[in-house]
């Protein structure tokens, strides 16, 4: 189970990313106006349980497997 932290920035603005995930010390960082967003937090869980970057065609594969299998489910 991944460290789960929240961030402010320093001028109050939003941040380029929402949220980031950290393989290294394994923590999911949620800017603290989206400690609620549950997409942000589906993303990061999923590079941690994928152990794949943004962008990369892996990390597209883990989410289209993991939503297949969920379509499969009804």
């Amino acid at each position: 189970i991944p460290k789960l932290e929240s961030f402010t920035t320093k001028d109050g603005q939003m941040p380029k990313a929402l949220g980031l995930y950290c393989p290294r010390t394994q923590t999911i960082s949620i800017w603290r106006d989206q400690e609620a967003s549950m997409q942000t937090m589906i993303e990061e869980m999923s590079h941690h349980l994928s152990g794949k970057e943004d962008c990369t065609r892996q990390f597209q594969e883990f989410i289209f497997r993991g939503l297949t299998e969920l379509m499969q489910a009804f």
